[in-house]
């Protein structure tokens, strides 16, 4: 790899590699983004060798991570952010993890206790509609609705999997980015992600909604990069 940095993106339930784009054309052309997807998410994937088991999806993206030699950037969206924070801890000593940048999710032992995040994925999937966790341009289309559902259900039953007895600081530095019209985490939740990190924290906040970094893409970019 040429890059001077990467960023892995870590995309929220019923995200994929896609949903990100919108902020790779503002990165400079040292930086290099990559989005990853979930166990079963990818389109080719064999729908019967899914899994829901939060562990396995976490040692698949492992793998995915291994031979990356440059500075990285973990940048992780709503239960993205879940995903990029177990990730750091398990990659602390093999990558060069200089942030973890974690944006629109209450920290793990607050999602944990969050019972919209259930393997009834009917219920689940209501609340976070109402929620406004699927963008609006998805739910007011029907059948990018079903297939957003779908999608959803898989990355809510590995969330109902997760669980810890304890949470571990991670070693690089936390930047929490907030919106202020988000339902789903506030700033004073967002907040106690400064009690995750041993290096230093920061928090953003930024108008908007859920998906505020539609809105923001140019700001959220250089926040990241």
């Amino acid at each position: 790899m040429s890059s001077e940095n990467v960023i892995v993106c870590f995309p929220y339930a019923g995200g994929g590699k896609t949903s990100f784009e919108i902020l790779n054309k503002h990165l400079p052309h040292s930086v290099r983004m990559f989005s990853l997807t979930y166990s079963g998410r990818d389109s080719k994937s064999d729908p019967e060798k899914t899994t829901s088991h939060f562990n396995r999806t976490l040692e698949e993206l492992k793998s995915q991570l291994s031979n990356i030699d440059e500075p990285i950037t973990f940048f992780g969206h709503s239960m993205g952010a879940i995903i990029g924070y177990e990730l750091a801890l398990m990659l602390s000593n093999q990558l060069n993890i200089r942030k973890l940048v974690v944006s629109a999710c209450k920290p793990p032992e607050l999602i944990v206790s969050l019972r919209i995040f259930s393997a009834d994925s009917d219920n689940g999937f209501r609340k976070v509609v109402d929620l406004g966790g699927i963008p609006q341009v998805i739910a007011r289309n029907p059948a990018r609705l079903k297939e957003a559902k779908s999608k959803l259900a898989n990355d809510l039953r590995l969330l109902s999997n997760y669980r810890r007895g304890s949470y571990p600081k991670v070693r690089c530095a936390i930047h929490a980015l907030v919106a202020t019209d988000d339902s789903l985490a506030s700033e004073k939740e967002m907040l106690k992600w400064e009690d995750y990190t041993l290096n230093e924290f920061k928090l953003t906040t930024l108008k908007g909604g859920h998906f505020y970094f539609r809105d923001n893409s140019k700001e959220v970019a250089r926040f990241i990069s």
